[in-house]
């Protein structure tokens, strides 16, 4: 029997609706019950230190909630609902999702996928790490500034020496946790002082977390490939492809075929699409809608991206250069550079199709200088 079909609109309806951007935003005044439910929509958000518009994650809220009180994420990172890890890329995720990642953890801490420049590293300063996280045991919570060990020859790119490199080796391996500072830096501490007493400390089964991963990252997703389903917790393309092939022969799943994609599409079963799509947003680069670009210019018949250039190694500024969308009634995609300072990069989302975006004015308050 055949795959059920979708045309390419519905599968951006899908999308759009799954990733809670056709939601109205809220009217008054925003709240952790306003985030808690963009979290339910899409999971996590990625963090990006770089802050020529706007730091990331405040771009993706912003898409969802429109203007509201930064404070609001930092609320629930400082009280433990969200934690900080090495999801899809550096992220906020909910503290009750911390223990899906402990065989990613425990991989690296047996140096299972690491270069092996940084296991030769971590053997050969074993000492250092240790004495970090006794400093961590009693200190935290701590600035990488504030460890007794800086010592040692500074990386050319973001300055790092041998003890901010030991304990983000800490915090790679799941020994500390990290909340962030009043300029955004990490500040550490033991995980099970930053993780709330009610989040799981029990590991949790690499097959059982993979399963887990697979439909969360689908329902996030709202029609994906299996490219779309690797890309969302940076798993590998094996393993999904076996969950996948699982959950489609129990019925939790269900295989499509999408309109102009080139392999088959999977979503959750049950799924109701919008009939229609009004809401318009703004997308930044770092948008989960816009992670994976091919799903991009599959699902939405647009590109975009995002270019961070450091005109110096050692500068410690960045240009962060992003392509405005604009979209031919073909579909097809075309773009022109600009700097983010005059337009961010995004696509509008108008009617469940991409459409040219007016670039916001000064007066806009997420717009950071």
């Amino acid at each position: 029997m055949g795959m059920d079909k979708l045309s390419a609109l519905t599968a951006r309806r899908v999308a759009i609706r799954a990733h809670g951007l056709s939601k109205p935003r809220p009217q008054g005044r925003v709240d952790r019950r306003h985030l808690r439910k963009v979290l339910d929509d899409i999971g996590l958000v990625q963090i990006d230190s770089v802050n020529v518009l706007a730091r990331s994650h405040h771009l993706v809220l912003y898409s969802r909630l429109g203007d509201h009180d930064d404070s609001v994420l930092t609320r629930l990172a400082d009280d433990g609902s969200l934690v900080e890890g090495w999801v899809h890329e550096a992220s906020f995720l909910p503290a009750q999702h911390h223990h899906l990642f402990h065989w990613r953890r425990d991989e690296a801490r047996r140096f299972v996928g690491v270069r092996p420049s940084t296991r030769a590293w971590v053997e050969e300063h074993q000492a250092l790490i240790d004495d970090v996280l006794e400093q961590v045991r009693d200190n935290g919570p701590i600035g990488a500034g504030d460890l007794d060990q800086r010592s040692g020859r500074r990386g050319p790119w973001w300055g790092w020496d041998e003890a901010k490199i030991a304990i983000e080796w800490l915090f790679r391996i799941g020994d500390v946790g990290a909340t962030r500072g009043a300029q955004f830096e990490r500040r550490y501490d033991l995980m099970d002082r930053v993780l709330p007493e009610w989040a799981s400390r029990e590991p949790t089964d690499r097959e059982v977390a993979h399963r887990e991963l697979v439909r969360l990252a689908t329902r996030h997703l709202g029609v994906a490939s299996i490219g779309d389903i690797t890309d969302y917790h940076r798993l590998k393309k094996t393993d999904v492809k076996r969950h996948v092939a699982e959950l489609v022969a129990d019925g939790e799943l269900v295989e499509v075929a999408v309109e102009g994609w080139t392999e088959p599409g999977y979503l959750m079963a049950h799924t109701k699409p919008s009939r229609t799509v009004s809401q318009s947003a703004l997308v930044s680069p770092f948008d989960p809608l816009v992670w994976h670009r091919p799903a991009q210019s599959d699902c939405l018949g647009s590109t975009t991206g995002s270019r961070s250039m450091f005109q110096r190694r050692n500068a410690s500024t960045a240009t962060t250069f992003c392509p405005s969308c604009t979209t031919t009634p073909s579909g097809r995609g075309s773009t022109s550079n600009t700097t983010a300072k005059v337009a961010p990069c995004c696509v509008a989302l108008r009617g469940g199709k991409p459409a040219t975006t007016t670039p916001p004015t000064r007066s806009e308050p997420w717009l950071k200088n």
